[in-house]
């Protein structure tokens, strides 16, 4: 998640606003644990960052 947040040159910050969520939740998502975010909140996050919540959370089961 970080390295696409940093990709598109985003702080924490903007994620942070973009999704209305608090900015220390982004941190925590981005040291592992976007498993506790709520369905909507990783879809949401994986919208704005252009990828899937499969991706976002450690890849598609295909791939592994």
């Amino acid at each position: 998640m970080r390295e696409l947040r940093e990709a598109r040159g985003w702080s924490q910050s903007r994620v942070a606003r973009e999704l209305g969520i608090p900015e220390k939740t982004v941190g925590r998502w981005e040291r592992g644990g976007l498993g506790e975010a709520r369905a909507e909140g990783a879809l949401a996050l994986a919208r704005l960052l252009g990828t899937s919540v499969e991706d976002l959370l450690g890849g598609r089961e295909d791939e592994r």
